[in-house]
């Protein structure tokens, strides 16, 4: 076996060492993994023989981890700075960008990097990293953890961590490690992670555990508008509540929006107080982004003319619904990050306000319905038909949906399934033409339609920086 470089030959030597036995600690001590065995053919590690190498790349993986978060932990013990943490099924990673945009001109803060938001990205957010994307680049990340955990990290004012969890006793994972301040709830709907809890009301339960087990005196920053907020809020103990929403009943509401190609424009009352804002982002959708970041910053006593300054600076994250060149003259309304119902009506209604000569939706499944997957994809196909000339489809779900559309509606549109993302380019690509909108959004997991909308870029070298995952594993999958 050649090899071309020191990462092969790190990995070459772990398998080495790891050909007799892999070995890993449990209540017995060290024990072996693997028996012994010999490489594959050429000497490749992952032939027979490989798996010792696996096993011990594995082991050293779940090492890593518990290190960081052991680190992370040590570190929080003797945390004197604010804690905010937020929850919610949508919009997390827009909102924690928003509060950070509010608060870095004052304070020294700290966030997480993207959507990292699991057991290992929140550790990694304490100490500002992001993961890793080979051996060498991990080693790098544990060494400035142990630095910054035994010798020297700057002061942080205010750490802003986005918690996100997947099953049921996820939020136990994550209380663990945090003792938040303030918790931002955005909005939990039936539509997210319910494969993986047995009912509605035991994910809105887990989701909200970070509000009731909260510090004492916490301020819960919740969304009137969502179902489950006031039983909820009822149920706080020693804790302060404020609520925002669309309803004037809400402690800070939004009123007066309208929005075109130049963003969205809107009112926010709090009692006898009311501000005019402007926002470089699409929707109304986006009223409930910012609002959270608006009560915080004027918890925190910074003036509204500089909450109203920092918001204007504001750019949407890859993925979540940028207005993007593309081929040909048209554009591309780019949400690819990911789709639920809900975030899926809500950039309906902004492809549906926005003028264009013809109107091409190209959309994949909306994963992790459980449940409420087949109903959620015929509604939302129902609206593709009504607002689109052409829909392109990608995943089982909604060639089910398609199967089982009303002929009427059927005929509204264009529709089509495809099978693979290189099957929609070659479809679509020669019929786009100048004056054309065209909507990009499906679920990350599998969908990963972002590839799709690098094909269709008006210049391809900008989707580092306007598309989602666009680093390390993510690249590596099937165009």
């Amino acid at each position: 076996m050649l090899l071309e470089s020191q990462e092969d030959f790190f990995h070459f030597s772990l398998w080495y060492i790891g050909r007799d036995f892999a070995i890993c600690k449990n209540e017995g001590g060290w024990s072996p993994l693997v028996a012994s065995g010999d490489p594959g053919p050429n000497g490749d590690p992952s032939g027979v023989g490989g798996e010792h190498y696996y096993s011990l790349l594995n082991t050293m993986k779940r090492l890593i981890e518990k290190y960081i978060i052991w680190c992370a932990k040590r570190k929080m013990r003797k945390n004197t700075a604010k804690v905010i943490a937020i929850t919610g099924t949508v919009g997390k990673s827009s909102t924690k960008e928003a509060i950070f945009t509010v608060l870095k001109s004052h304070y020294s803060v700290r966030a997480n990097y993207g959507s990292l938001n699991n057991e290992l990205g929140l550790p990694l957010a304490i100490f500002g990293q992001r993961n890793g994307t080979n051996v060498f680049s991990w080693l790098w990340v544990v060494l400035k953890i142990t630095f910054k955990t035994f010798l020297f990290d700057k002061k942080i004012d205010i750490y802003i961590l986005e918690c996100g969890i997947d099953t049921p006793g996820d939020m136990d994972v994550i209380l663990d490690l945090i003792a938040p301040d303030i918790v931002v709830i955005t909005s939990v709907f039936e539509e997210v992670h319910m494969e993986y809890f047995k009912d509605f009301a035991t994910l809105v339960t887990e989701k909200w555990k970070l509000a009731h087990e909260a510090k004492e005196g916490a301020l819960v920053i919740a969304n009137y508008d969502n179902v489950p907020t006031l039983e909820q809020r009822s149920k706080l103990v020693k804790k302060r509540a404020i609520t925002f929403g669309l309803n004037q009943k809400a402690d800070y509401f939004g009123h007066t929006i309208s929005f075109n190609e130049a963003g969205t424009d809107f009112m926010v009352r709090h009692r006898n107080n009311e501000q005019k804002f402007h926002l470089a982002l699409l929707g109304k959708v986006q009223v409930y982004t910012v609002l959270p970041a608006i009560i915080i910053g004027r918890e925190f006593n910074i003036p509204w003319a500089e909450i109203q300054e920092s918001l204007l600076t504001i750019m949407p994250l890859p993925g979540r619904l940028s207005l993007l060149p593309a081929i040909n003259g048209a554009m591309l309304l780019e949400g690819s990050y990911n789709a639920t119902p809900s975030s899926m009506k809500a950039a309906l209604e902004v492809f549906k306000n926005l003028p264009a000569k013809r109107k091409i939706a190209i959309v994949g499944d909306m994963r992790e319905l459980g449940p409420v997957a087949e109903r959620s994809h015929n509604e939302i196909l129902t609206l593709l038909a009504k607002e689109s000339e052409i829909v392109c489809m990608l995943g089982p779900n909604y060639e089910k949906a398609f199967q089982d559309l009303p002929s009427h509606v059927r005929h509204q549109a264009a529709l089509h399934h495809f099978e693979t993302r290189e099957d929609i380019v070659k479809f679509i690509v020669p019929k786009i033409a100048p004056g054309d909108l065209i909507l990009i959004k499906g679920s990350q997991n599998t969908i990963l339609l972002e590839k799709v909308s690098a094909k269709l870029l008006a210049d391809p070298s900008t989707a580092s920086t306007t598309l989602p995952r666009q680093y390390g594993k993510w690249l590596s999958q099937d165009a």
